[in-house]
């Protein structure tokens, strides 16, 4: 296990297991599938794999061979369809924020604390926990991100799995 610390936030890193997937924990509200995350971690693991395999090392990935992976993901995957632009493209061309824009975000942020902790019933002048504190400061992000249009969230629907006694059943 491996303690990394970015801008104040404490990360626990488990390494790979044998099984090509690591032991981690998921908080109680996140779902537990992601068929998108799935697909796309597992086409950066083969490329990782045939790039270990070229230089005669397969299974063993190093830090190299999983960038040269992403690199290769980021300017060959056509995420949007053949005719599509690679991700690379997209990001090229995206518009960077400026300053003016990251100054009104963090007013955004600030002025959706209160009212979430409102909607949460978190008294004014109480000091919560870290953890509610955290999750406040998401809600606040995902609201001034929505709200100054640099995130949409979609929702669509989705078949819930058939459990195995229900698939003797149809036939």
């Amino acid at each position: 296990m491996v303690q990394s610390f970015i801008k104040g936030w404490q990360r626990t890193v488990w390494p790979v297991q044998a099984s090509a997937c690591g032991r981690f924990s998921l908080r109680r509200y996140y779902p537990k599938y992601n068929g998108s995350i799935e697909a796309g971690i597992g086409s950066l693991q083969t490329r990782a794999h045939h790039e270990a395999a070229r230089y005669e090392r397969p299974g063993e990935w190093t830090c190299d061979d999983v960038e040269a992976a992403r690199l290769q993901s980021n300017e060959l995957a056509r995420p949007w369809g053949h005719n599509g632009e690679s991700p690379l493209e997209t990001w090229m061309q995206r518009n960077p924020l400026t300053k003016e824009d990251r100054e009104r975000l963090l007013a955004e942020v600030k002025r959706a604390r209160p009212v979430v902790r409102q909607e949460w019933g978190i008294l004014p002048l109480l000091e919560g926990s870290k953890r509610d504190d955290e999750a406040v400061q998401r809600a606040c992000i995902t609201r001034a991100l929505i709200q100054r249009g640099f995130l949409s969230i979609r929702r669509r629907r989705f078949s819930p799995p058939i459990k195995r006694s229900l698939w003797a059943r149809i036939s």
